[in-house]
């Protein structure tokens, strides 16, 4: 798939996904996401996020935290994991996987995949078979 626009996209299988801008877009199978816009993002498995802005970042497992600007950032053990950005908001990772962007806003990561973008928004990513 490839696109300026996207919205309320759900895929089912094995996919790429390529756009500048991406609304509501639901991944149900191993993947791989590259966009300008991520907002709302939610990975269920291992994964690797890079963007430009994250803000309110909460690690749930062993892990590195490297950047310039965080805030409310709570890492607690429950995964090994790194994160590098400069920016941070509402980021929840539950799983192995790095993390490396400059603007991301509300990202849950659960599941292997890789998310890698400048700008997304209300994107869930909920299965990842291995």
């Amino acid at each position: 798939m490839r696109s300026d626009r996207i919205s309320h996209v759900m895929l089912y299988s094995s996919h790429v996904m390529r756009s500048d801008r991406f609304s509501h877009v639901i991944l149900y199978s191993p993947h791989i996401v590259r966009s300008d816009c991520f907002s709302h993002v939610m990975a269920y498995s291992p994964h690797v996020v890079m963007s430009d802005c994250f803000s309110h970042v909460m690690p749930y497992s062993p892990h590195v935290v490297r950047s310039d600007r965080f805030s409310h950032v709570m890492p607690m053990p429950y995964s090994p994991h790194v994160l590098r950005s400069d920016c941070f908001s509402h980021v929840m990772l539950y799983s192995s996987h790095v993390v490396r962007s400059d603007r991301i806003s509300h990202v849950m990561l659960y599941s292997p995949h890789v998310v890698r973008s400048d700008r997304f928004s209300h994107v869930m990513l909920y299965y990842s078979p291995s």
